[in-house]
């Protein structure tokens, strides 16, 4: 039939000349037709109407034939409309019910509120665009969830779309145009997924240039979604820069946050009572304040604990199962950000002067008393800073740092991370700031310790400024300390060179730890800790005389043993003084030195006789 009207057989869809033939039949009516189809007019700018003809057609304005969206055409015909499922976009008729979600009872009381607030709106058809929703939370925190639970009270569909995957091909406004139909139709709850995605670093340009176009893009989808009149929510992650960015007139935040450490410590016991298992008070209270974690989190950490007591032919899990579970769930992004420290060391593992250990005794404490000082003696709200604990551990190589970060971390149960610079430092102006930034935003929420090593490549003495260079080392110091101050978890700083470090980093470090180089009586000691219970050590190894002969520091003594270990397997037998005495020559060697026979005394003829 509309071959026939067109008068051709070639041409099966109306054209613009066909319409205006039909329905144009005065002056005024052809007018306002003609408006409606142009390519900016109403009918194709809402979708309703697609133009078929291939792009390369050179054809008048008059010749262009179009066809009704799917959508329509299945809506005048009485079908319920299909939503334009595809890569990234979902659709559901959810039921849930809000005792079901796993947020804190203050977002939840907000949520409700907020949808009956919207069931009136829509049910009394009031004119004006309805504000687009950012619902602001963390991965896991309930947000879906909470969509799950608006939908079901507007008794709607739910149309989920992630604007990674369904833009790849489709331009912004296409895809606006055919879910705005889809929700006039239908009247469905519209929900865009924009969690922001990690930023390109500048060691990878490219990375970097699709990761600022693919959040363009998702950003114009928003705008345009926003500007339609039905409801629009949209997922971001906490202090997201995508409602700002959207530039849309009437929009509003509402933060879905980790519930505080009242709200933590209830959801783990309520997930707890609800398996009829319990767990010591303090084992609670120590959950509670040293995992940040979602009611969701909580909730999939006991179910994991759980299962693992299961494993064990336990019935309910133990302490060291929900430490574990809590962990697993924390990490995240901090984890490719920087590298993972595991340590099965532990405070006998460490020979440092008694001082020493007893102030690290005392950071260890400030960890785990730090809510009672900070919430429960109001310190909390006389600083202007962040709550977290900053730690400067200050000796020469070799010292045992780092070792004692890993013991600290095992003790707390938490992990450590150590930063690595070669992915912080950057030659481009502005990026070392920038991937500061995402180190500290991804350790927010990570429960984690963050160890940084060498930090006086980090974190120098500001100088002054005689060039553009000397200005922008400047900027980079003054954000670091700026975000140091801020950041409300534990930081460790490990240097060689105190005195390299910026005078500004002493007042934000809450402790000070200097690591001395062992003195005789600590090197013996390391001497015979270094060596494992199970190594087969000959009584003849003199320790009073290594430690006495060569002043190294524990790193130097650990690397010796090693080498000794190797030297004796490799023999057939057991670590002998001769092993140790050609370990110790290796080291000297590998440090530029050249060994004197002084210092190697009688066992000087070892190393004769390997000559």
């Amino acid at each position: 039939m509309i071959a026939y009207l067109n008068d051709d057989l070639d041409r099966k869809w109306p054209t613009r000349d066909l319409a205006l033939r039909l329905f144009g039949d005065d002056r005024e009516a052809a007018g306002d037709l003609r408006s409606a189809l142009e390519a900016g007019g109403r009918l194709f700018a809402s979708g309703a109407l697609e133009l078929i003809d291939p792009s390369g057609d050179r054809l008048s304005w008059l010749a262009r034939s179009f066809r009704p969206a799917p959508h329509l055409a299945a809506f005048v015909m009485d079908q319920e409309p299909a939503a334009p499922i595809g890569p990234g976009i979902s659709s559901q008729r959810p039921v849930r019910s809000w005792e079901s979600v796993p947020v804190s009872a203050a977002a939840g009381g907000r949520l409700r509120r907020l949808a009956a607030r919207l069931g009136t709106r829509l049910a009394a058809q009031l004119p004006g665009a309805t504000p687009t929703l950012f619902v602001e939370g963390r991965r896991g925190s309930g947000r879906w969830a909470a969509l799950e639970a608006i939908g079901s009270a507007l008794a709607t569909e739910l149309v989920r779309v992630e604007p990674a995957r369904a833009l790849e091909g489709t331009a912004p406004g296409v895809l606006a145009r055919r879910l705005r139909l889809h929700q006039r139709l239908t009247g469905c709850l519209l929900a865009v997924d924009a969690s922001d995605s990690t930023p390109g670093s500048a060691s990878d340009p490219a990375s970097g240039l699709a990761a600022a176009d693919e959040r363009g893009a998702a950003l114009r989808l928003i705008r345009e979604l926003g500007e339609g009149p039905g409801p629009l929510i949209v997922l971001v992650e906490p202090e997201s820069p995508t409602p700002r960015a959207t530039r849309l007139r009437r929009c509003l935040i509402l933060s879905v946050a980790t519930g505080d450490y009242e709200e933590r410590k209830r959801a783990w016991k309520a997930e707890l009572a609800a398996r009829e298992a319990k767990l010591a008070e303090a084992s609670l209270d120590t959950l509670a304040d040293r995992f940040v974690l979602t009611v969701g989190d909580i909730a999939d950490a006991v179910s994991e604990a759980a299962e693992q007591a299961a494993i064990e032919s336990r019935a309910h899990p133990g302490a060291a199962e929900l430490f574990a579970a809590a962990r697993a769930r924390t990490g995240g992004e901090i984890g490719r950000l920087a590298r993972k420290v595991e340590s099965s060391q532990g405070w006998d593992d460490l020979v440092l002067p008694e001082a020493t250990q007893r102030r690290l005794l005392e950071i260890v404490a400030s960890v785990q008393l730090r809510r009672r000082v900070f919430s429960e003696w109001g310190f909390g709200a006389r600083r202007g800073g962040g709550a977290g604990v900053k730690v400067l551990f200050a000796g020469s190589s070799g010292t045992g740092k780092t070792l004692t970060a890993g013991v600290i971390a095992r003790d707390l149960s938490l992990d450590l991370y150590r930063i690595d610079l070669s992915s912080v430092v950057s030659k481009y102006i502005g990026e070392t700031e920038k991937n500061l930034d995402r180190i500290f935003r991804a350790a927010q929420w990570s429960n984690a310790i963050l160890f940084f090593d060498e930090a006086d490549a980090l974190f120098g003495k500001r100088s002054e400024v005689k060039d553009a260079h000397d200005r922008y080392a400047n900027i980079e110091v003054a954000y670091l300390l700026q975000k140091m101050e801020d950041y409300d978890g534990m930081a460790i700083l490990a240097t060689n060179l105190s005195r390299n470090l910026d005078p500004a980093f002493s007042r934000r470090m809450h402790h000070v730890v200097e690591f001395p180089y062992p003195d005789t009586e600590l090197r013996e000691r390391l001497w015979r800790v270094l060596f494992p219970a199970a190594t087969p050590v000959d009584e003849g190894v003199d320790f009073g005389f290594l430690a006495r002969q060569f002043p190294m520091a524990g790193g130097d003594i650990e690397n010796v043993a090693l080498s000794s270990a190797f030297l004796a397997a490799a023999d057939g037998g057991r670590v002998t003084m001769e092993h140790v005495i050609r370990a110790v020559e290796h080291q000297i060697l590998k440090q530029g030195k050249v060994p004197s026979p002084a210092d190697f005394k009688q066992y000087h003829r070892v190393l004769s006789a390997q000559a």
